[in-house]
């Protein structure tokens, strides 16, 4: 999910509405003025056209336009009212309209530089950028002492990348008026473009001589700390702009950047990003921004919301139809998730996340071969489109149709020979059917051609994983992050070698931690970290995240088997047997599970449940050596000797290297003095397990007593 950046440039300055009081106040007397004007004399052009401008000066276009085509009626030769009415359907987004109107313009004065002006901004829209070009021109030609002008022209050059001859025309801007802050500024964003920080800061800081208040070079410094990664400097000056300007809705966003994506506090983003929308409300960027932050924080209701209200401004965003989507699939909402990636393809056909992202979210939910008819339907019109293959081949995949999965990724190598996802497709096949090597030949093949693709590198640290090649697994990972640092599958998996298999849950927990911060919706990453808590004996910790975990995603059950651990350890055994009893609901065979109950029962002093449950174990593995030595030692805590001895003789039966059991079994002839077969079962013990300190104790502890 991509965040909404607002676009790092210099606002265009156009003739639109001021709305001090004070200018409000004189355009208010004007329209009065104007208005008396017209009753005495219904057919006052000029009046109609003044009120006209006016009511566009206050923003009311609806008035303006009202007036000025009134205007017009009496006299279509007015230029004022005929520019005017161009700048309201400029301002409509209309452009085509505009362009017609200062075109009629023109031909009413061909010596207004003003409409030459505005012809531009309006030819610059369309991407007509020669035309742009060449009536700003015109507008100079006229009035060549205009530093607005030169301005001007320099930003066309500077967005059609010819910027030499850009910074020769904001310096001629400068020349004409020493004061133009824009163009400082101008020539400054394009040192910082270029790499010369040091340039840029020059420049800046010669605007800021001129103009020690400006908001808008402050934002600008901190728009060049930021590219150079110093985000408290640039923190610090997006400060300074909106203490300046606290309606400067650029600055305030960018200051909610860098909370939400550098810093992790998202509380402290979200009281940004409502600011933004605060003082522009029909900002779409700043709704999204909001979404996001609240989607970071696992708040994915009000994510939801505010997605769908930048939307509602800007239907035409993929990446608002993309994050709604997300959302969805998070939320399990998967044929609203289909819904959105359908209309982002809508809107760009070749957006690759969206054409991912339906395949995987249609197998989600289990509408698989809904999936296979989509994808093979584009194949059909478009035979050249690599990625409808590649995503039919996963589709088969995960239908365990891994023939037709191979067929489909060996037919777009056919096509491209370089098409590195074709590879990809290939590696986790061979990954999944447990042929490692092979899988990581086709990924080296696929990296061959997509040097920098963090998944496959990601999914190479899988099957090195796999392969129990922990060091070459972590390198894998390693380099999925330098690729893509804010990847958090590699820090789970990462984390998960560190956690599980190698024992150093400490840095497994900084690992999940870093995951949770960039996505905060995987309930895997809450059930590691809760398993890392448990390695360090913290088990109320470890409660929160499996706790976490079942939030996320009731249904994954592993969590309330180790929620259940988690709580004997803390002695809330009406807990435990809560987790757990859910635990077997999912999976009534599980030993272990049933093993915990009998284990829970048991600390609880129900007897007749600790029995039941160990029966239950028994009847499904009956051959368990651990479980008749658990019921050995429930029968010797209830006193029964005769029970205890049955039940450890059968564990040594079934585990003749049972150390433990021939330990306990030894103790009990010892309380009856039977020494000799005591000392006989502790030596057996000692024999299974030579090192065994327990039992070399006990026989020469029993050694004494013989004698």
């Amino acid at each position: 999910m991509k965040r909404k950046a607002f676009l790092i440039i210099v606002l265009v300055v156009l003739l639109t509405a001021n709305t001090s009081c004070s200018k409000n106040f004189k355009h208010d007397v004007s329209i009065t003025k104007n208005k008396i004007a017209v009753t005495i004399n219904s057919n006052n052009a000029k009046a109609y056209q003044n009120m006209g401008i006016s009511y566009y000066k206050k923003g009311n276009l609806d008035k303006a336009l009202e007036n000025i085509d009134k205007a017009l009626k009496i006299d279509n030769k007015l230029l004022e009212a005929t520019r005017y009415k161009g700048n309201i359907y400029y301002d409509r987004n209309d452009i085509i309209k505009a362009l017609e109107l200062y075109n009629k313009a023109i031909i009413i004065n061909p010596d207004d530089a003003n409409t030459y002006y505005n012809l531009s901004l309006a030819y610059e829209i369309t991407g007509d950028f020669e035309k742009a070009i060449e009536s700003i021109n015109k507008a100079i030609d006229l009035d060549n002492k205009n530093a607005e002008y030169y301005y001007r022209l320099g930003r066309i050059l500077d967005f059609t990348n010819n910027i030499e001859e850009a910074i020769k025309k904001y310096e001629k801007s400068i020349e004409l008026d020493p004061d133009f802050i824009k163009s400082y500024v101008a020539i400054a964003n394009i040192y910082d473009y270029k790499g010369d920080f040091k340039r840029a800061m020059e420049m800046y800081n010669r605007a800021l001589k001129k103009d020690p208040k400006n908001s808008l070079v402050y934002y600008n410094i901190g728009v060049a700390y930021n590219g150079q990664k110093q985000y408290d400097e640039a923190l610090k000056n997006y400060q300074i702009s909106i203490k300046h300007d606290p309606k400067f809705s650029y600055a305030l966003n960018s200051i909610g950047l860098i909370y939400m994506d550098q810093k992790k506090e998202y509380d402290k983003a979200i009281e940004y990003f409502k600011k933004v929308i605060k003082v522009d409300p029909e900002l779409d960027e700043g709704y999204y921004n909001l979404g996001l932050a609240y989607y970071k924080k696992g708040e994915n209701v009000l994510a939801l919301d505010f997605f769908k209200k930048a939307l509602e401004l800007n239907p035409a965003d993929i990446n608002y139809h993309l994050s709604i989507a997300a959302t969805y699939e998070v939320q399990r909402s998967f044929n609203k998730a289909i819904e959105h990636y359908k209309q982002a393809l809508n809107i760009d056909p070749s957006n690759m996340d969206a054409f991912n992202s339906l395949s995987i979210v249609y197998t989600k939910a289990g509408q698989t071969h809904e999936a296979i008819e989509y994808y093979e339907n584009i194949i059909k019109e478009h035979p050249g489109r690599l990625e409808a293959y590649y995503n039919t081949g996963v589709l088969y995949n995960a239908l365990g149709e891994t023939a037709k999965a191979q067929e489909m990724f060996e037919k777009a190598i056919k096509q491209n020979t370089e098409y590195a996802d074709g590879y990809l497709g290939l590696a986790n096949l061979y990954d999944e059917k447990g042929d490692f090597n092979k899988a990581i030949e086709y990924y080296q093949k696929s990296l061959k051609y997509n040097p920098d693709d963090y998944f496959t590198y990601y999914h190479m640290g899988i099957a090195y994983q796999r392969k129990k090649d922990l060091k070459k697994a972590v390198d894998m990972f390693k380099k999925s992050l330098i690729i893509n640092p804010e990847y958090a599958k590699a820090y789970v998996n990462l984390g998960y070698i560190y956690g599980e298999e190698l024992n150093d849950p400490d840095t497994a927990i900084k690992l999940y931690q870093n995951a949770i911060s960039i996505d905060p919706n995987m309930h895997k990453t809450y059930y590691y970290l809760g398993l890392a808590y448990a390695r360090k004996n913290q088990h109320d910790k470890a409660v929160e995240q499996y706790n976490k975990t079942l939030s996320l995603n009731p249904n994954y059950y592993y969590a309330y088997y180790n929620l259940g651990n988690a709580y004997y350890h803390l002695k809330d055994y009406d807990k435990a047997l809560e987790a757990h009893q859910e635990y077997i609901k999912y999976d009534e065979t599980d030993i272990s599970a049933l093993t915990a109950l009998a284990m829970t029962y048991l600390e609880k002093k129900q007897p007749d449940k600790t029995l039941e449950y160990y029966n239950k174990v028994l009847s499904i593995a009956p051959l368990d050596p651990d479980t008749y030595y658990n019921i050995g030692i429930f029968y010797a805590e209830q006193g029964n000797t005769s029970k205890a001895m049955e039940h450890y003789k059968k564990a040594i039966k079934y585990n003749p290297d049972f150390a433990l059991a021939y330990n306990n079994l030894a103790l009990l002839y010892e309380d009856n003095k039977q020494y000799n077969q005591a000392l006989e079962n502790y030596e057996r013990g000692l024999k299974a397990d030579p090192g065994n300190e327990l039992l070399k104790n006990n026989i020469k502890v029993l050694k004494a007593k013989m004698k």
